[in-house]
């Protein structure tokens, strides 16, 4: 069906209630390059609330080749302005503000960037992102911060702690049906259904009979017969076995008459259909671990609620006092299955006619509804609780309430490392991961050009300016310039703890098969060859990925990356890697 919202596509991934942060957010760029803003070009058209450009450039000519969002008439004006004006003309509905200057020239640095929802920072010199990136962490302002330089780009996520509702890891795996431990009322609706071969069904009703019936009776004839004691996976074969013949005992009423007609009749009908005409009785046996295995919280889930507990977030956020509710709520409802969270109430779909599926959904709702009135009432006495200590009030509205219970089980907390623990403790499991990837040509591998960036990175603080970015075409100074960056290199390796790096045969220009390391002077050489320069190419990639972890971080729905992605334009691959 057609639609006149121009977010409507969107609205179908997050929904009006991430819609709505999107458009609350506030974006600081810093740095209006190419890759900053084809980042921010993606932020702003699905509307995001207000962006800030900070940038202390004017617009020279080798921004024309690469950045889209100037023109020749922009040369010489401030790149800040320029970049504001032709991004919020996409979209009206945000708003945008330019800054002349750098993260130097802002007086208090601190007040600046505390209230935004996000800052991404664009081919930024290292001595000024170590600067930026403490100040985010100390503050907990998520920092994305892209990179394009040449055929190479990268993008790193910074944040200590980001909380997700909708993680979407795994949603709806098993639904949360609570068969191993029905609540009355499903037990109940259970209990109306006649599964026995002198059932009083017909053979359509028995055949829609809902799966979640027949694993309840199943389940309880099973606990009858084994002193009350539930089945357990070594038993998944029996109780299958019990649910066929189940289906295959059934006879309509027709022909449950004791004549030779009836019995031949009887006969046919069964070899005809029976128990493998009873599609419903084969979701039942596909689904027969729901009575073996029960749902609980994972083990990173169950610790985050603990931990909010015994070392509570100050100041408390939204996320921090649903988890103590969550905590609470879980404390006073036990079962056979542990503790259980809020119903969530979504059913799957099944085999079942229209009426036995409306019935049951309305028993898993009205079963939801209540406990998330008894949810309620705990998070507002974790709220009062958190006033009435000295904290700033939060405010949970009932939709969120009503969200997170049907996303207990996607509840997710990702704290990325430091940008500064990233220099400062280099992650040698990442690189030896990096080098076990079989898919991907060694030379070409992503972190072999994460490296080289760095070293350009160290080249730049000792010589203000990247490897081959000089006038003219002087070959002895290019090759000086490789030499240092391939210096710079060989000193990232041994911080690495010098990993064993494979070697790699290949035949040079006359066919000769020449053996070196995986990591070279060659990759030296291909950095400086770029001079620090950006490909438009290049940075529509980085920005294109840049603004859906930005999207992620903002909505705080999906799974951000941890925490940084690379990518190898040469060979036209990437990988993410916890640097």
């Amino acid at each position: 069906m057609a639609s006149d919202n121009k977010y409507d596509r969107q609205l179908r991934l997050w929904g009006p209630h991430g819609q709505r942060r999107l458009m609350e957010s506030s974006i600081l760029l810093i740095g209006a390059d190419a890759v900053g803003t084809e980042t921010l070009k993606n932020l702003v058209l699905p509307g995001v609330g207000r962006i800030t450009v900070l940038d202390d450039k004017v617009v020279a000519q080798s921004d024309l080749g690469s950045n889209f969002f100037v023109d020749p008439s922009s040369l010489g004006k401030q790149r800040a302005e320029v970049v504001t004006e032709l991004l919020i003309e996409m979209n009206e509905d945000v708003a945008g503000t330019a800054l002349v200057g750098n993260i130097g020239s802002v007086p208090n640095l601190d007040e600046f960037i505390a209230p935004f929802s996000l800052i991404v920072a664009a081919n930024m010199c290292e001595e000024q992102l170590l600067v930026l990136a403490q100040k985010c962490w100390n503050l907990n302002v998520p920092l994305l911060v892209v990179r394009a330089m040449g055929m190479l780009g990268s993008l790193r996520l910074q944040t200590p702690r980001h909380d997700m509702i909708e993680s979407k890891q795994q949603e709806f795996v098993w639904w949360d049906l609570r068969l191993m431990a029905p609540f009355r009322e499903l037990e109940d609706f259970s209990a109306k259904f006649d599964l026995s071969p002198a059932t009083q069904l017909n053979s359509t009703e028995y055949a829609h009979v809902p799966y979640v019936v027949i694993l309840i009776q199943v389940l309880n004839a099973f606990r009858a017969n084994n002193g009350g004691q539930g089945p357990k996976y070594a038993d998944k074969k029996s109780v299958q076995e019990m649910i066929k013949k189940i289906g295959s005992a059934y006879l309509p009423p027709n022909l449950r008459g004791e004549g030779q007609e009836e019995q031949e009749a009887a006969l046919k009908w069964k070899k005809e259909s029976g128990y493998e005409g009873l599609l419903n009785f084969h979701e039942a046996v596909a689904n027969v671990d729901k009575i073996i295995r029960p749902l609980n919280l994972s083990a990173e889930l169950t610790e985050l609620v603990q931990q909010e507990v015994t070392t509570p977030t100050l100041p408390p956020t939204e996320f921090s006092l649903l988890m103590r509710a969550l905590h609470a709520f879980m404390s006073t409802h036990d079962s056979p299955m542990g503790p259980v969270p809020p119903l969530c109430g979504q059913v799957p779909d099944m085999v079942s006619t229209s009426n036995f599926y409306v019935e049951l959904q309305s028993v898993f709702e009205n079963k939801a509804a209540s406990d998330r009135a008894e949810f309620h009432a705990l998070v507002q006495q974790q709220v009062a609780e958190a006033v009435a200590a000295g904290h700033p009030v939060v405010t949970i509205t009932e939709e969120t309430e009503k969200i997170f219970c049907t996303n207990i089980y996607n509840c997710k907390r990702l704290c990325t490392r430091s940008i500064a623990q990233e220099r400062l403790e280099p992650a040698a499991d990442a690189f030896l991961d990096a080098l076990g990837d079989p898919f991907v040509d060694v030379e070409q591998t992503p972190f072999m050009w994460y490296l080289s960036l760095r070293a350009a990175d160290r080249f730049f603080n000792k010589n203000n300016r990247y490897p081959g970015d000089f006038a003219g075409n002087d070959e002895a100074a290019l090759q000086a310039d490789s030499e240092a960056v391939w210096t710079e290199l060989q000193a990232l390796l041994v911080e690495y703890g010098n990993p064993a790096l494979p070697d790699v045969t290949k035949p040079d220009a006359e066919g000769n098969d020449v053996t070196t390391p995986c990591l070279s002077l060659k990759h030296a050489r291909e950095i400086t060859r770029y001079g620090g320069a950006e490909l438009h190419a290049t940075a529509a990639v980085i920005g294109g990925a840049a603004s859906q972890e930005a999207v992620k971080v903002i909505t705080h729905q999906y799974t951000p990356i941890n925490n940084t992605y690379f990518y190898n334009g040469i060979a036209c691959c990437g990988a993410t890697y916890a640097v």
